[in-house]
């Protein structure tokens, strides 16, 4: 059992090591997740504050080549937003998968802890059946000579 025991936790040692790279790749992507979804509330509040600063512009009037500049600005800025949420939705789609793959180590790196324990128990189960039968076999051994002490007395 020794060389099950030695084998099982260097199985131990390496889904450890697995799971905590897997939770570092999924801090990781976690990061980058967070990091695209201000990138892109910062340019949708850009964009606000644009629109904002030129109604009193687009109001009041303005010149053909103003507008069809504005309009190119807000066009190239609306762009520019829409490729930065398919980044965050790309880095939310990573993230997923880097939890998956970390629970997925998670979960064996708890049947090697279950493996482990369970031969833990078992191997505490035998050595107490063994000491058991050693205490039997001594009571026994030692009733028998009582017993046979007390036949030659009589």
């Amino acid at each position: 059992m020794a060389k099950s025991s030695t084998a099982l936790i260097t199985l131990l040692q390496l889904a450890e090591k697995s799971a905590e790279q897997s939770a570092l790749a999924l801090a990781k992507a976690n990061q980058q997740v967070t990091s695209a979804q201000e990138q892109c509330e910062q340019l949708e509040q850009y964009r606000r504050e644009y629109l904002e600063q030129h109604v009193e512009m687009l109001t009041s009037g303005i010149e053909s080549q103003a507008l069809v500049n504005f309009r190119g600005f807000l066009l190239n800025l609306d762009r520019t937003i829409i490729g930065q949420q398919e980044i965050v939705a790309q880095n939310k789609r990573v993230a997923q998968e880097q939890r998956l793959i970390w629970q997925e180590s998670q979960r064996k790196k708890m049947s090697y802890e279950v493996l482990i324990e369970q031969e833990k128990n078992q191997l505490a189960i035998a050595e107490a059946k063994r000491d058991q039968k050693q205490t039997d076999e001594f009571v026994n051994t030692r009733s028998a000579v009582k017993f046979q002490n007390k036949g030659y007395r009589s």
